[in-house]
């Protein structure tokens, strides 16, 4: 309930982060008011790259666990909980939900 009432201040957006090495990081953050609930949307990210740039997804859901919670006033645990309003789409391939082998 917590995040829920996090998420329902904010309006969508989209953010485009280039880093040194050419690569993009690209988010867009759909807010549904109704349901009080975001989809953070990773698509059109670089694909993944040969170097240590990758981030598997575990990390990727760690990181936007960590965001949201941080968006609470309120004492509540960092767990799983925190993303169950949050709907994330990584796609596959992408460099940050690399297919294996990548470094």
């Amino acid at each position: 309930e917590a995040v829920r009432r996090a998420i329902s201040v904010f309006s969508s957006s989209s953010f485009e982060y280039p880093m040194d090495n050419g690569a993009v990081v690209k988010v867009k953050i759909t807010i549904d008011k109704e349901s009080r609930s975001a989809e953070v949307d990773f698509t059109g990210s670089s694909p993944q790259l040969s170097s240590n740039f990758n981030a598997p997804r575990a990390i990727v859901r760690a990181a936007t666990m960590y965001v949201f919670r941080t968006l609470v006033d309120d004492e509540i645990p960092m767990n799983e909980g925190c993303l169950k309003p949050i709907k994330l789409v990584i796609p596959e391939g992408c460099l940050l939900n690399p297919r294996y082998p990548a470094p």
